[in-house]
């Protein structure tokens, strides 16, 4: 693989993992206009896809804090703590 078919490799796969974190950044920008018009953060699954990625992170969050295997960020925890998600 030549230097140049490296460097549009690295940077496809760097251009994948921000559009992972800018949705996963809208979502969390979702579920702060949710807290803020409703007081909490139990957003009903049946709500759309806001209430099912809300599912998926306290699911995620669960498997981090009983220490396996998660998609979830300590960080992302931590992002998701400090607006009362848990």
């Amino acid at each position: 693989q030549s230097p140049t078919e490296h460097d549009h490799t690295t940077f496809l796969l760097n251009n994948e993992a921000n559009e992972i974190d800018l949705s996963w950044d809208d979502m969390f920008q979702q579920l702060i206009e949710f807290r803020n018009v409703h007081g909490h953060t139990q957003v009903p699954q049946s709500s759309g896809m806001l209430g099912k990625w809300v599912e998926h992170q306290r699911q995620e969050a669960r498997l981090l804090n009983q220490g396996k295997r998660s998609s979830l960020p300590q960080y992302r925890c931590w992002q998701l703590e400090n607006i009362g998600f848990f």
